[in-house]
């Protein structure tokens, strides 16, 4: 039998399948309540979209994107912020299955200027992943974490 792939958008009851991709994706464990609140906070936004793959009805993927308007593009801008498959549903086409669905999405509901991602770079799995799919690399990307007292 055929399993089934479906793609939609997270609903709060998704919190803690996405907590746990999450944890995976960062190889940490983050205070699942203030994982919650950020996550009810963001699936209310209206430049937020966060997706979920479920594969034969089991939640095994999520993706989270958001735009802003951007001076230096003029325009609306959306950045893939995750994308995590879970380890044993990789290479079945879920993420790219996602990028697709994310993309149609966004053409359909949007008019905007670039879709654009972050990876850290020790992922290179992801790195060929998203070159695959036709991202190009064009920036890096610098970050500094404020002094904690």
């Amino acid at each position: 039998m055929e399993k089934t792939l479906t793609i939609r958008k997270a609903q709060a009851s998704d919190v803690m399948d996405v907590y746990a991709m999450i944890n995976i994706l960062e190889a940490c464990t983050f205070d699942p309540s203030r994982f919650r609140t950020i996550f009810l906070n963001n699936i209310e936004q209206s430049l937020y979209h966060y997706f979920v793959a479920a594969y034969d009805g089991e939640v095994v993927g999520f993706m989270s994107c958001h735009g802003a308007y951007l001076l230096h593009h003029n325009g609306l801008v959306f950045e893939i912020q995750e994308l995590v498959i879970l380890p044993a549903y990789r290479s079945l086409g879920i993420g790219r299955s996602m990028l697709e669905f994310l993309e149609l999405f966004l053409e359909q509901h949007y008019e905007y200027d670039m879709l654009e991602l972050c990876s850290n770079f020790t992922r290179k799995e992801a790195h060929r992943f998203y070159l695959s799919n036709g991202y190009e690399q064009t920036h890096f990307k610098f970050t500094k974490r404020p002094k904690r007292k």
